[in-house]
């Protein structure tokens, strides 16, 4: 009998199909394989030599804070406070601040600058101004890189020195650039005016004060150290009263090769409707060398200039 022989190729085929399949491996996190690859890498700074775990523009912290700058700032700043109004001295002009707070960080971000797009935070101790104050203030920067935060302080002083600015001065010693007078009805209501509306004055407005109030028989004289103040609340009092503004200005004296006048600004109050327009409500600007009623005191008199 002939016996038959096996076919190969099945048997080929059936051991291909038995064979073992390789198992997949579990596919990893994006997470998990930056952090095994930053513990594969050694990081060390190259200007110190040490290892560190982060870098900041390729250098450690203590390195990068020591060879690079993120703030500047002044180490010593001096600058005058008037006792009588607050305001401070910067540079040749007076300058008006609401707070001793906000004196101190406006002085201290005008002489410091941040660098490298840091930010900049200001701390201090709370302080009393009395004599020649020194108050020390700390600037800190703070900077991102790489996703963290680092920070680099500074030092400065401020020292605070007590004097007297010029209006006040002016006040003290009873200046005047002009006068105005009350005349007619309606006195004491104009008056109060007056002094609210001075007293609201911007300490930007130069002189903008009132040196003395004087009460005669007939009327009251208020003493203003600033013309174009007084112009302006005497303005304002037309818009509300019914009154006869005139103006007149006289020479007072000479300084430095300059006329120095002074102006009276009349204000007469009128009985009239109040929706009824005064007779002559424009204001008469009448500039005269010579002597004039309503202008010449004897205070003009006794500080005439005579230099």
């Amino acid at each position: 009998m002939v016996k038959k022989v096996p076919q190969l190729k099945k048997t080929v085929v059936s051991k291909q199909k038995t064979a073992a399949k390789p198992k997949k491996l579990p596919a990893k996190a994006p997470k998990q394989v930056k952090q095994i690859k930053q513990k594969q890498l050694t990081r060390f700074c190259p200007s110190c030599g040490t290892t560190t775990e982060e870098l900041f523009e390729g250098l450690c912290r203590k390195c990068f804070l020591d060879h690079i700058e993120l703030i500047q700032a002044a180490k010593r700043i001096q600058f005058g406070v008037c006792y009588d109004c607050g305001r401070a001295r910067l540079n040749k002009f007076w300058q008006s601040f609401g707070s001793k707070n906000e004196l101190v960080r406006n002085m201290a971000m005008r002489h410091s600058r941040a660098l490298r797009g840091a930010e900049l935070s200001i701390h201090y101790d709370d302080f009393i101004i009395k004599g020649k104050t020194e108050v020390p203030v700390t600037i800190t920067a703070e900077f991102e890189s790489n996703l963290k935060r680092i920070s680099k302080s500074k030092e400065m002083i401020l020292v605070i020195i007590p004097e007297i600015c010029p209006d006040c001065s002016r006040l003290r010693g009873g200046y005047y650039e002009g006068i105005i007078q009350l005349r007619g009805i309606n006195q004491e209501k104009m008056q109060d005016y007056i002094e609210n509306a001075f007293s609201k004055f911007d300490k930007s407005e130069p002189n903008a004060f009132i040196s003395k109030i004087e009460k005669l028989s007939e009327g009251v004289d208020l003493y203003i150290g600033s013309r174009a103040a007084g112009i302006k609340v005497s303005s304002e009092i037309r818009k509300i009263y019914n009154v006869d503004c005139t103006i007149t200005h006289k020479i007072h004296g000479m300084r430095q090769g300059k006329e120095i006048t002074r102006t009276t600004i009349l204000l007469r109050g009128l009985v009239k409707a109040r929706n009824e327009k005064p007779a002559s409500n424009e204001i008469q600007d009448i500039v005269s060398e010579e002597n004039h009623e309503t202008i010449q005191s004897e205070d003009d008199e006794e500080e005439a200039i005579s230099r």
